[in-house]
């Protein structure tokens, strides 16, 4: 396992064995048991805070966040990501959480489609569809499961990105 980031409260996000590979996303806890990261949770988490913050706001540190994300994990955007969620006041720590563990599988999906360009705007779609166009994270997920890139790509123009 590789450690990506280490959290105030001992939680990590790290690079594990996958069902394909090597590059799966985990969260783990203190005292709890490690579990993949899943696009369905990160969504989840996103709805919940766009409940208690701004959802137009919270979309566009994403986009910092999105713009940055590579094939390679680079420590300074987790860094951007505390400074980022810091001003989210009580809500700082899920923030920080969040947007981590949404990096860290962008990261991860670019490990894994190198040659395919663009494969990350899945992510942003159901991002996108969360907190802008205030789909249910189950809706969002549902919505580009099994289908074909093109139909995706489709959705992600016709958003303006």
């Amino acid at each position: 396992m590789t450690i990506l980031r280490l959290f105030r409260d001992g939680s990590r996000i790290e690079f594990g064995k996958g069902h394909l590979d090597r590059c799966s996303v985990y969260l783990a806890r203190p005292n709890q048991a490690k579990v993949p990261a899943h696009e369905a949770e990160s969504l989840v988490r996103l709805e919940r805070l766009a409940h208690a913050s701004s959802p137009q706001g919270l979309y566009n540190d994403f986009i910092v966040i999105y713009n940055r994300a590579t094939h390679e994990p680079q420590p300074y955007v987790f860094d951007l990501i505390h400074a980022i969620a810091r001003v989210y006041g009580e809500h700082s720590f899920e923030v920080e959480v969040a947007l981590a563990l949404l990096y860290a599988e962008m990261v991860a999906i670019e490990r894994r489609h190198r040659s395919r360009p663009g494969v990350k705007r899945h992510r942003r779609l159901g991002v996108h569809q969360v907190l802008v166009e205030g789909y249910s994270a189950q809706a969002a997920v549902a919505f580009s499961k099994g289908k074909a890139t093109e139909h995706v790509v489709a959705a992600c123009a016709a958003r303006g990105f």
